[in-house]
Protein backbone atom coordinates (compact mmCIF):
# COMPACT_ATOMS: atom_id res chain seq x y z
CA UNK A 1 0.00 0.00 0.00
CA UNK A 2 2.82 2.30 0.90
CA UNK A 3 4.04 1.68 -2.61
CA UNK A 4 0.75 2.29 -4.18
CA UNK A 5 0.62 5.64 -2.51
CA UNK A 6 4.14 6.54 -3.38
CA UNK A 7 3.40 6.02 -6.88
CA UNK A 8 0.65 8.19 -6.92
CA UNK A 9 1.82 11.17 -4.96
CA UNK A 10 4.79 11.25 -7.31
CA UNK A 11 2.49 11.44 -9.89
CA UNK A 12 0.46 14.12 -8.38
CA UNK A 13 3.74 16.04 -7.41
CA UNK A 14 5.06 16.15 -10.95
CA UNK A 15 1.87 17.13 -12.79
CA UNK A 16 1.63 19.73 -10.04
CA UNK A 17 4.90 21.12 -10.30
CA UNK A 18 4.85 21.08 -13.91
CA UNK A 19 1.42 22.72 -14.27
CA UNK A 20 2.26 25.34 -11.49
CA UNK A 21 5.16 26.29 -14.00
CA UNK A 22 2.99 26.43 -16.57
CA UNK A 23 0.43 29.06 -14.94
CA UNK A 24 3.31 31.16 -13.12
CA UNK A 25 4.56 31.49 -16.19
CA UNK A 26 1.71 32.62 -17.86
CA UNK A 27 0.66 34.99 -15.36
CA UNK A 28 4.05 36.72 -14.59
CA UNK A 29 4.12 36.75 -18.18
CA UNK A 30 1.02 39.42 -18.63
CA UNK A 31 2.50 41.64 -15.24
CA UNK A 32 5.97 41.46 -16.82
CA UNK A 33 4.29 43.15 -20.16
CA UNK A 34 3.36 46.22 -17.80
CA UNK A 35 6.97 46.69 -16.93
CA UNK A 36 8.44 46.39 -21.24
CA UNK A 37 8.06 49.98 -21.55
CA UNK A 38 9.70 50.97 -18.11
CA UNK A 39 12.79 49.11 -19.87
CA UNK A 40 12.42 50.76 -23.02
CA UNK A 41 12.79 54.19 -20.62
CA UNK A 42 16.42 52.66 -19.23
CA UNK A 43 15.08 50.74 -16.68
CA UNK A 44 18.14 48.58 -15.36
CA UNK A 45 17.48 44.71 -16.26
CA UNK A 46 17.92 43.84 -12.71
CA UNK A 47 15.34 46.39 -10.85
CA UNK A 48 13.02 44.69 -13.35
CA UNK A 49 14.50 40.99 -12.18
CA UNK A 50 13.90 42.25 -8.71
CA UNK A 51 10.62 43.71 -9.54
CA UNK A 52 9.14 40.11 -10.47
CA UNK A 53 11.16 37.83 -7.94
CA UNK A 54 8.90 40.01 -5.48
CA UNK A 55 5.65 39.74 -7.30
CA UNK A 56 6.10 35.52 -7.62
CA UNK A 57 4.10 34.99 -4.14
CA UNK A 58 1.13 36.98 -5.30
CA UNK A 59 1.36 35.09 -8.50
CA UNK A 60 1.21 31.75 -6.64
CA UNK A 61 -2.02 32.76 -4.70
CA UNK A 62 -3.69 32.68 -8.02
CA UNK A 63 -0.96 29.72 -9.78
CA UNK A 64 -1.47 26.93 -6.81
CA UNK A 65 -5.04 26.18 -6.87
CA UNK A 66 -5.14 25.99 -10.65
CA UNK A 67 -2.15 24.14 -10.68
CA UNK A 68 -3.27 21.17 -7.79
CA UNK A 69 -6.58 21.39 -10.37
CA UNK A 70 -5.02 20.34 -13.21
CA UNK A 71 -2.52 18.29 -12.02
CA UNK A 72 -5.47 15.89 -10.26
CA UNK A 73 -7.78 15.84 -13.42
CA UNK A 74 -4.72 14.80 -15.46
CA UNK A 75 -3.34 12.10 -13.11
CA UNK A 76 -6.70 10.23 -12.54
CA UNK A 77 -7.79 10.73 -15.59
CA UNK A 78 -5.07 9.17 -16.92
CA UNK A 79 -4.89 6.36 -14.44
CA UNK A 80 -8.79 5.72 -15.43
CA UNK A 81 -7.80 5.76 -19.12
CA UNK A 82 -5.32 2.71 -18.59
CA UNK A 83 -7.75 0.82 -16.44
CA UNK A 84 -5.50 1.37 -13.10
CA UNK A 85 -8.02 2.60 -10.89
CA UNK A 86 -10.13 -0.58 -12.02
CA UNK A 87 -7.47 -3.10 -11.59
CA UNK A 88 -6.69 -1.30 -7.92
CA UNK A 89 -10.77 -1.44 -6.98
CA UNK A 90 -10.59 -4.82 -8.37
CA UNK A 91 -7.35 -6.07 -6.02
CA UNK A 92 -10.02 -5.18 -2.98
CA UNK A 93 -8.15 -1.37 -2.72
CA UNK A 94 -11.07 1.23 -1.34
CA UNK A 95 -10.98 4.25 -3.83
CA UNK A 96 -10.88 6.37 -0.57
CA UNK A 97 -7.25 4.65 -0.28
CA UNK A 98 -6.45 5.43 -4.02
CA UNK A 99 -6.98 9.12 -3.64
CA UNK A 100 -5.80 9.93 -0.21
CA UNK A 101 -2.26 11.40 -1.72
CA UNK A 102 -4.34 13.79 -3.27
CA UNK A 103 -6.11 14.67 -0.13
CA UNK A 104 -3.42 14.59 2.04
CA UNK A 105 -1.84 17.52 -1.06
CA UNK A 106 -4.92 19.07 -0.61
CA UNK A 107 -4.47 19.64 3.19
CA UNK A 108 -0.64 20.63 3.19
CA UNK A 109 -1.39 23.14 -0.13
CA UNK A 110 -4.52 24.23 1.65
CA UNK A 111 -2.49 25.67 4.75
CA UNK A 112 0.41 26.89 2.82
CA UNK A 113 -1.79 28.68 0.60
CA UNK A 114 -3.22 30.17 4.27
CA UNK A 115 0.53 31.48 4.90
CA UNK A 116 0.59 32.85 1.57
CA UNK A 117 -2.58 34.73 1.37
CA UNK A 118 -2.80 35.76 4.60
CA UNK A 119 1.04 36.85 5.10
CA UNK A 120 3.39 36.53 2.38
CA UNK A 121 1.53 37.73 -1.09
CA UNK A 122 0.70 40.89 0.48
CA UNK A 123 4.52 41.71 1.72
CA UNK A 124 5.46 40.42 -1.50
CA UNK A 125 3.01 42.84 -3.73
CA UNK A 126 3.98 45.75 -1.53
CA UNK A 127 7.44 44.86 -2.33
CA UNK A 128 6.90 44.60 -6.17
CA UNK A 129 4.57 48.43 -6.24
CA UNK A 130 7.89 49.62 -3.55
CA UNK A 131 10.24 48.39 -6.50
CA UNK A 132 7.93 49.43 -9.56
CA UNK A 133 7.64 53.41 -7.72
CA UNK A 134 11.77 53.28 -7.13
CA UNK A 135 12.19 52.90 -11.08
CA UNK A 136 9.34 55.70 -12.15
CA UNK A 137 10.96 58.09 -9.36
CA UNK A 138 13.85 57.88 -12.03
CA UNK A 139 11.23 58.19 -14.95
CA UNK A 140 7.90 59.21 -14.30
CA UNK A 141 6.94 59.69 -18.01
CA UNK A 142 7.83 56.12 -18.50
CA UNK A 143 4.27 55.35 -17.15
CA UNK A 144 2.21 56.57 -20.39
CA UNK A 145 2.45 53.54 -22.09
CA UNK A 146 1.62 54.29 -25.83
CA UNK A 147 -1.04 52.37 -27.13
CA UNK A 148 -2.62 51.45 -23.49
CA UNK A 149 -4.64 52.57 -20.76
CA UNK A 150 -2.62 54.31 -17.70
CA UNK A 151 -4.57 55.03 -14.84
CA UNK A 152 -3.96 58.25 -12.80
CA UNK A 153 -6.04 58.29 -9.59
CA UNK A 154 -9.69 59.14 -10.81
CA UNK A 155 -8.05 59.33 -14.55
CA UNK A 156 -7.43 56.97 -17.85
CA UNK A 157 -5.19 58.25 -19.99
CA UNK A 158 -4.75 56.80 -23.20
CA UNK A 159 -1.90 58.18 -25.57
CA UNK A 160 -1.26 56.98 -29.47
CA UNK A 161 2.41 58.41 -29.46
CA UNK A 162 5.05 59.78 -26.77
CA UNK A 163 8.41 61.37 -27.50
CA UNK A 164 9.66 63.32 -24.38
CA UNK A 165 7.20 65.23 -23.12
CA UNK A 166 5.52 66.10 -26.09
CA UNK A 167 2.22 63.61 -26.65
CA UNK A 168 -0.13 63.34 -29.44
CA UNK A 169 -3.74 61.70 -29.80
CA UNK A 170 -4.50 61.93 -26.08
CA UNK A 171 -7.71 60.58 -24.74
CA UNK A 172 -8.92 61.12 -20.82
CA UNK A 173 -11.66 59.67 -19.00
CA UNK A 174 -12.49 60.77 -15.71
CA UNK A 175 -14.50 59.04 -13.41
CA UNK A 176 -16.67 59.85 -10.32
CA UNK A 177 -16.35 57.96 -7.26
CA UNK A 178 -19.06 55.52 -7.72
CA UNK A 179 -17.43 54.31 -11.12
CA UNK A 180 -20.11 56.90 -13.30
CA UNK A 181 -18.04 58.71 -16.14
CA UNK A 182 -17.51 61.91 -15.48
CA UNK A 183 -16.25 63.38 -18.74
CA UNK A 184 -14.08 62.43 -21.67
CA UNK A 185 -11.43 65.05 -23.01
CA UNK A 186 -9.77 64.72 -26.58
CA UNK A 187 -6.92 66.11 -27.76
CA UNK A 188 -4.66 66.27 -31.11
CA UNK A 189 -1.76 67.05 -28.79
CA UNK A 190 -0.12 68.08 -26.11
CA UNK A 191 2.84 68.52 -23.22
CA UNK A 192 3.19 66.62 -19.93
CA UNK A 193 5.49 68.19 -17.11
CA UNK A 194 6.27 66.57 -14.03
CA UNK A 195 7.20 68.15 -10.91
CA UNK A 196 9.53 65.04 -8.73
CA UNK A 197 9.53 67.58 -5.77
CA UNK A 198 5.63 67.87 -5.35
CA UNK A 199 4.98 64.47 -6.89
CA UNK A 200 2.47 66.19 -9.80
CA UNK A 201 2.09 66.19 -13.47
CA UNK A 202 0.79 69.09 -15.36
CA UNK A 203 -0.65 68.30 -18.53
CA UNK A 204 -1.23 70.86 -21.61
CA UNK A 205 -3.65 70.06 -24.06
CA UNK A 206 -3.88 72.20 -27.40
CA UNK A 207 -7.11 71.83 -28.86
CA UNK A 208 -9.20 69.84 -26.85
CA UNK A 209 -12.75 68.75 -26.75
CA UNK A 210 -14.06 67.61 -23.69
CA UNK A 211 -17.46 65.66 -23.39
CA UNK A 212 -19.62 65.01 -20.58
CA UNK A 213 -22.70 64.52 -19.52
CA UNK A 214 -25.23 66.32 -18.04
CA UNK A 215 -29.72 66.20 -18.07
CA UNK A 216 -31.83 68.04 -20.45
CA UNK A 217 -33.51 70.94 -18.90
CA UNK A 218 -36.57 68.75 -18.04
CA UNK A 219 -34.79 66.70 -16.22
CA UNK A 220 -35.68 63.31 -18.31
CA UNK A 221 -32.47 62.18 -19.94
CA UNK A 222 -29.15 62.93 -20.37
CA UNK A 223 -27.02 64.74 -23.03
CA UNK A 224 -23.54 65.16 -24.60
CA UNK A 225 -21.74 68.62 -24.00
CA UNK A 226 -19.08 69.28 -26.32
CA UNK A 227 -16.59 71.96 -24.64
CA UNK A 228 -14.42 72.94 -26.80
CA UNK A 229 -10.87 75.00 -25.87
CA UNK A 230 -7.79 75.97 -27.40
CA UNK A 231 -5.62 75.40 -23.97
CA UNK A 232 -6.94 72.90 -21.21
CA UNK A 233 -5.13 72.13 -18.46
CA UNK A 234 -4.87 68.90 -16.11
CA UNK A 235 -3.36 68.20 -13.33
CA UNK A 236 -2.28 64.85 -11.46
CA UNK A 237 -1.26 63.32 -8.64
CA UNK A 238 1.53 60.44 -9.10
CA UNK A 239 1.73 60.03 -5.57
CA UNK A 240 -0.05 56.77 -5.79
CA UNK A 241 2.44 55.74 -8.33
CA UNK A 242 5.52 55.96 -6.26
CA UNK A 243 4.64 55.53 -2.98
CA UNK A 244 7.16 53.45 -1.02
CA UNK A 245 4.26 51.06 0.03
CA UNK A 246 4.89 51.20 3.76
CA UNK A 247 1.80 53.46 3.72
CA UNK A 248 -0.35 52.01 1.42
CA UNK A 249 -3.80 52.17 1.91
CA UNK A 250 -4.91 49.28 -0.39
CA UNK A 251 -6.53 46.44 0.84
CA UNK A 252 -4.85 43.72 -0.80
CA UNK A 253 -1.80 44.96 0.20
CA UNK A 254 -2.09 44.51 3.54
CA UNK A 255 -1.47 41.34 5.67
CA UNK A 256 -4.40 40.07 8.36
CA UNK A 257 -3.00 41.72 11.05
CA UNK A 258 -2.88 45.04 9.42
CA UNK A 259 -6.69 44.11 8.41
CA UNK A 260 -7.55 43.71 11.10
CA UNK A 261 -6.63 47.17 12.36
CA UNK A 262 -7.72 48.59 9.69
CA UNK A 263 -11.86 46.95 10.37
CA UNK A 264 -11.33 48.14 14.32
CA UNK A 265 -10.12 52.12 12.88
CA UNK A 266 -12.91 52.01 10.55
CA UNK A 267 -15.60 49.93 13.20
CA UNK A 268 -14.34 52.93 15.41
CA UNK A 269 -14.85 55.72 12.89
CA UNK A 270 -18.45 55.13 12.14
CA UNK A 271 -17.73 53.70 8.20
CA UNK A 272 -18.48 51.00 6.50
CA UNK A 273 -16.67 47.93 7.22
CA UNK A 274 -17.84 45.56 4.63
CA UNK A 275 -15.26 45.60 1.85
CA UNK A 276 -12.28 45.36 4.74
CA UNK A 277 -14.38 41.87 6.11
CA UNK A 278 -14.61 40.95 2.25
CA UNK A 279 -11.13 40.93 1.18
CA UNK A 280 -10.35 38.74 4.65
CA UNK A 281 -12.88 36.40 3.66
CA UNK A 282 -11.70 36.55 0.22
CA UNK A 283 -8.22 35.63 2.05
CA UNK A 284 -9.36 32.51 3.34
CA UNK A 285 -11.73 31.41 0.60
CA UNK A 286 -8.55 31.27 -1.60
CA UNK A 287 -7.01 29.42 1.04
CA UNK A 288 -9.12 26.77 0.50
CA UNK A 289 -9.54 26.75 -2.76
CA UNK A 290 -6.88 23.92 -3.74
CA UNK A 291 -7.90 21.35 -1.48
CA UNK A 292 -11.82 22.32 -3.03
CA UNK A 293 -10.43 21.80 -6.51
CA UNK A 294 -8.84 18.52 -5.92
CA UNK A 295 -12.15 17.09 -4.31
CA UNK A 296 -13.90 18.09 -7.20
CA UNK A 297 -10.77 17.33 -10.14
CA UNK A 298 -10.57 13.76 -8.31
CA UNK A 299 -14.08 12.20 -9.64
CA UNK A 300 -14.14 14.63 -12.76
CA UNK A 301 -10.52 13.18 -13.95
CA UNK A 302 -12.01 9.38 -13.09
CA UNK A 303 -14.99 10.10 -15.20
CA UNK A 304 -13.27 11.80 -17.78
CA UNK A 305 -11.16 8.71 -18.99
CA UNK A 306 -9.53 10.36 -21.61
CA UNK A 307 -5.67 9.53 -22.15
CA UNK A 308 -5.71 13.29 -24.31
CA UNK A 309 -4.30 15.92 -22.35
CA UNK A 310 -6.28 18.89 -23.90
CA UNK A 311 -9.51 17.08 -22.09
CA UNK A 312 -8.23 17.41 -18.94
CA UNK A 313 -6.72 21.02 -19.79
CA UNK A 314 -9.76 22.27 -21.12
CA UNK A 315 -12.39 20.96 -17.98
CA UNK A 316 -9.36 22.62 -16.26
CA UNK A 317 -10.09 26.05 -17.43
CA UNK A 318 -14.21 25.81 -17.51
CA UNK A 319 -13.83 24.97 -13.61
CA UNK A 320 -11.49 27.53 -13.02
CA UNK A 321 -13.06 30.52 -15.07
CA UNK A 322 -16.73 29.06 -12.74
CA UNK A 323 -14.87 29.42 -9.69
CA UNK A 324 -12.98 33.01 -9.91
CA UNK A 325 -15.96 34.22 -11.89
CA UNK A 326 -17.99 34.31 -8.16
CA UNK A 327 -14.99 35.65 -6.63
CA UNK A 328 -15.21 38.55 -8.81
CA UNK A 329 -19.07 39.00 -9.01
CA UNK A 330 -18.36 39.15 -4.72
CA UNK A 331 -15.61 41.77 -4.52
CA UNK A 332 -17.97 44.20 -7.24
CA UNK A 333 -20.48 43.51 -4.48
CA UNK A 334 -18.28 44.79 -1.82
CA UNK A 335 -20.37 47.65 -0.60
CA UNK A 336 -23.74 45.98 -0.90
CA UNK A 337 -24.44 44.38 2.49
CA UNK A 338 -27.44 43.59 0.90
CA UNK A 339 -25.92 41.35 -1.41
CA UNK A 340 -24.11 39.31 1.09
CA UNK A 341 -21.08 39.81 -0.81
CA UNK A 342 -19.31 37.26 2.27
CA UNK A 343 -21.65 34.33 1.67
CA UNK A 344 -20.86 34.64 -2.21
CA UNK A 345 -16.84 34.48 -1.59
CA UNK A 346 -17.58 31.01 -0.04
CA UNK A 347 -20.07 29.67 -2.31
CA UNK A 348 -17.67 28.62 -5.28
CA UNK A 349 -15.51 26.72 -2.04
CA UNK A 350 -19.07 24.98 -0.52
CA UNK A 351 -20.21 24.28 -4.35
CA UNK A 352 -16.92 22.15 -5.48
CA UNK A 353 -16.63 20.32 -2.23
CA UNK A 354 -20.51 19.55 -2.30
CA UNK A 355 -20.42 18.40 -5.80
CA UNK A 356 -16.97 16.86 -5.72
CA UNK A 357 -18.11 14.59 -2.70
CA UNK A 358 -21.58 13.78 -4.36
CA UNK A 359 -19.40 12.50 -7.33
CA UNK A 360 -16.91 11.02 -5.39
CA UNK A 361 -19.74 8.96 -3.58
CA UNK A 362 -20.96 8.12 -7.50
CA UNK A 363 -18.02 7.16 -8.36
CA UNK A 364 -17.35 4.60 -5.40
CA UNK A 365 -20.52 2.95 -5.98
CA UNK A 366 -20.09 2.41 -9.73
Amino acid sequence: MKLLNRYIAGNLVFSFLFSLGIFTFVLMTGNAMRLVRLIAAGMQLSDFLGAMVYLLPYMFSFAIPMAALTASILVFGRMSADNEVTAMRASGISLYQVISPAVLLGVILTLFCAYLNIELAPKSKTLFERQRGKILEKDPLAVLNAGGWTNLGQFQIKVSNRSGDALSNIIILEWLPNGQLKQQTFAGEGHLQIDKATKQATLTLINAHTHHLERKPDGSDFRDVDIPSEEQVITFDLASLYEDGRQSWKLSNLTLVQLVDRLESAEMEGLSTMPIMVEIHKRMAFSFAAFAFIILAIPVGIRTSRRETFIGIAVSLVLVFAYYLFIIIAESLADRNDMRPIILMWTPNILFEILGAYLLHRTVRV
